[in-house]
């Protein structure tokens, strides 16, 4: 009997394997291929280590979402999540969030790949809807907050919340702290950072009945470069399978804050922090130096 459940549990999960593929797969989930990428020619060259820029959507007007980079180094020992805060001014006194909404995203893949200094090789963008369902299939999310706030009838303690999809998206798109989002970026970054350290990828492929809805959650809010396939998705998966919790790190890109005459406050980058993160991005070995940002506070 045993080898017959474990049969039936594995034909089960092909076939759920295929309909996830053919859904992701899906032409209507592709991004346009033209206006996703700038010139070849001012990008850093192509490697074997792996970045997506992940983009949630759907969050309150004004915020910017959810904007963060996910990069595993060649040699698949560990995961980085970079979360920027779209705030933060980059050229002309415009912001992150302002260059991507007005010229869309070979401009955001453009300044990430300078101030990263490493290649994008893929877009994801998601719904919040669909990452409420992905957090509700794997959580509640075990996640820790700087500080005590309430926001849309929510109340949050000062240290560990165990958030459900909808709390999730109120703690990740509230202004506890009128500081231009640094504590919103903050608090993505913390639970960027737990959904990562629950979301067992040797446990999934297991348990068929938790694999499914985190699947489901996913394409039913998903678009991306048609590069990004359901094929892609597994080789990663499989390439990542021997990663464990201390292997994954999640930070916010260093950034200061001042506040101006107007009492409005400017984000800029930390650029002397910002040459080492790259320079340990591109090296190879990230996992060492996000370790010391979050030991910073980053």
């Amino acid at each position: 009997m045993p080898k017959i459940r474990t049969a039936l549990s594995m034909l089960g999960s092909a076939k759920d394997a295929k309909k996830f593929a053919a859904r992701f797969d899906d032409p209507s989930r592709n991004l346009p291929a033209q206006s996703l990428f700038p010139p070849e020619e001012v990008r850093p060259p192509a490697t074997d280590a792996r970045t997506i820029l992940l983009r949630v959507t759907n969050m309150p007007e004004g915020h910017g979402g959810i904007f963060a980079v996910v990069h595993t180094p060649v040699t698949r020992d560990s995961i980085a999540v970079l979360v920027f805060n779209p705030s933060i001014v980059i050229e002309a006194g415009a912001t992150l969030r302002e260059l991507v909404d007005h010229s869309g995203y070979p401009v955001a893949v453009a300044i990430v790949e300078e101030f990263l200094g490493t290649r994008i090789d893929h877009i994801v963008e998601l719904t919040a809807e669909a990452l409420t369902g992905v957090i509700d299939a794997v959580g509640p999310l075990s996640t820790y907050s700087r500080a005590a706030f309430s926001a849309d009838g929510v109340d949050f303690v000062e240290g560990t919340n165990r958030l459900d999809g909808a709390a999730a998206r109120v703690f990740t798109s509230a202004d506890p702290v009128d500081d231009a989002g640094q504590t919103r970026t903050r608090n993505q970054r913390a639970l960027l950072r737990s959904l990562l350290n629950t979301l067992d990828v040797r446990k999934l492929v297991k348990d068929n009945a938790q694999l499914v809805p985190v699947l489901d959650a996913v394409v039913s809010g998903v678009a991306k470069d048609p590069g990004f396939t359901s094929a892609v998705v597994t080789q990663l998966a499989a390439d990542l399978r021997g990663i464990t919790r201390k292997d994954i790190v999640a930070v916010t890109v260093p950034a200061a804050s001042e506040r101006q005459e107007d009492g409005t406050v400017r984000i800029t980058f930390e650029a002397d922090v910002l040459t080492a993160l790259r320079e340990s991005l591109t090296s190879g070995s990230p996992l060492e130096f996000a370790s010391k940002l979050t030991e910073m506070g980053y």
